[in-house]
């Protein structure tokens, strides 16, 4: 499945001009008959590419994902996440 991934997002940046040099793999999954794999690359960044293979229907599918924000939530030392702190949480992005 990585291989075949990889070549159908090294399409899509070529069609957008962009070297395929830079792929690189971000996860593998397997869920429930499904194959997802994700990639990124270093020559487009905050561009991510997630493909799934369909093992039921034989269908691959690529979807191209931007990143919109990047938002840090910080907790004092050794604080844990609580329903009560994270309605204090103060985003702030990056």
């Amino acid at each position: 499945m990585t291989y075949i991934s990889r070549k159908l997002i090294e399409n899509e940046l070529l069609e957008m001009e962009q070297p395929i040099d830079g792929l690189f793999e971000v996860s593998h999954t397997y869920v429930l008959g499904s194959t997802k794999d994700v990639f990124g690359s270093i020559d487009v960044p905050g561009v991510l590419w997630e493909v799934t293979y369909n093992s039921m229907k034989n269908e691959y599918y690529v979807d191209r994902y931007v990143k919109q924000s990047n938002t840090c939530y910080r907790f004092k030392d050794r604080e844990k996440p609580t329903s009560l702190n994270c309605m204090n949480w103060r985003g702030a992005d990056h």
